[in-house]
């Protein structure tokens, strides 16, 4: 891939500023992928069954390997989803939940039990507002039957679950089909225990344990699916970065290249002010400054990332340097004229959105060098390469500023 072409500004008094080359945008690599000739695999996926290959793994492999554990060994993974299986033992203080939604716990379906709960309740409302509106015709109240009517309507409208979904539900139950992330919930936390008592330790504080999430679903499912799906997703990534160094020394890589490239643009930055006029800004000095914002977002796809499992602390070195000469580049910025430079999600909105993602799926595409979601907004087009998916913008940066040669693919 041909870096692309240094930029040059031509300013007043025979100034010249030389731009450092910068991933301005997608397109500077929209032909990175031969999308005729490429083989286009499955993007990888984060579940309970699928964890980073070993390092020794060829990247063109797409990454839906049985889940390794701390260890090493490897647990045979999870049925297909929809076939009978014998289902893993539930913990013997499973909470008794009745109906439909009880099973639909045991299975660790957490999210369709919420969403079943929801739906029943919904049903009952319906039928105590039907019987109502008949009292209320029946007394001739008609300006009561009309409101309580109205209120009907509304309900029935802002339900979205379906009887397909309901027959779906009910046929998981009837072929004992366990949510696919209850395997890394079973095997994960005892290798974790084991290898890593530190990690496992702030892991139980946060999202506790199995046995634990199950008695929760008894007083607040909703809070229960929330903890299974984020806990299931940050013991994946706990096991992607303790047993593959390549994976924190990528992400050490890219904040360092992104706080090198934002300290060059301050440098050319600051010469600019006194060259270039706000009013008549030049169209690539734009350009440069959204490659940049385009930098900020890998890195803080990274910072997020590193958060999720454990390693602020060992990384907060290198996001908090990019962070600060980012707040150095929005400043220069405003001198320009160029006021929408923090447009661009924090580490915090990056987290929430991916706890939204991750809870409405058992199995989420994951971006082979940030670990997060594919189908994150805000961040870019993806791409395939050498059996890998990539955020655009990262795959970009790492091969024009880290190294030629991506890590391992995975998970």
């Amino acid at each position: 891939i041909a870096a692309p072409a240094q930029a040059t500004i031509a300013a007043p008094a025979q100034a010249t500023i030389v731009m450092p080359p910068s991933t301005a945008s997608d397109d500077n690599f929209g032909d990175f992928v031969d999308h005729e000739d490429a083989a286009v695999s499955a993007p990888m996926e984060m579940s309970a069954a699928r964890a980073l290959p070993s390092s020794s793994q060829s990247s063109s492999t797409p990454a839906t390997v049985p889940q390794a554990s701390i260890s090493g060994a490897t647990p045979a993974g999870p049925p297909a989803h929809g076939t009978r299986s014998a289902p893993a033992a539930a913990p013997d203080d499973v909470p008794s939940i009745p109906g439909l939604v009880g099973k639909l716990v045991k299975l660790c379906h957490f999210e369709m039990a919420l969403q079943c709960q929801r739906h029943e309740r919904t049903k009952a409302e319906l039928k105590r507002l039907g019987a109502l509106m008949a009292k209320a015709a029946a007394d001739d109240d008609f300006e009561g039957a009309i409101r309580l009517g109205d209120e009907l309507k509304k309900l029935k409208s802002s339900s979205r679950v379906t009887q397909e979904d309901v027959e779906a539900w009910e046929k998981l139950v009837a072929q004992d089909v366990q949510d696919a992330r209850i395997y890394v919930w079973q095997n994960t936390p005892e290798d974790l225990k084991r290898c890593h008592p530190d990690v496992h330790e702030k892991f139980e504080q946060q999202f506790g344990s199995l046995s634990q999430i199950y008695a929760h679903a008894a007083t607040d499912l909703d809070a229960a699916a929330g903890m299974y799906a984020e806990g299931a997703r940050c013991l994946v990534l706990l096991v992607a970065t303790r047993i593959q160094s390549h994976v924190v020394s990528a992400w050490t890589d890219i904040l360092d290249a992104v706080a090198k490239e934002f300290e060059s643009g301050i440098e050319t930055l600051s010469v600019g002010t006194r060259f270039l006029d706000a009013k008549a800004l030049p169209t690539k000095v734009r350009v440069y400054l959204q490659g940049l914002q385009r930098m900020l977002v890998v890195g803080r796809l990274v910072g997020a990332a590193a958060q999720e499992a454990f390693l602020f602390d060992e990384m907060q070195e290198g996001i908090s340097a990019v962070e600060e000469k980012w707040m150095a580049i929005r400043s220069l910025g405003t001198t320009f004229g160029v006021r929408d430079l923090g447009a661009v999600p924090t580490i915090d909105e990056i987290r929430r959105e991916v706890r939204a993602h991750t809870r409405n799926a058992e199995t989420i595409g994951l971006c082979s060098l940030t670990l997060q979601p594919l189908s994150l907004g805000r961040v870019g087009k993806v791409v395939t390469y050498d059996g890998g998916h990539y955020f655009a913008p990262a795959v970009n940066l790492y091969r024009h500023r880290v190294s030629q040669e991506l890590p391992a693919a995975g998970p």
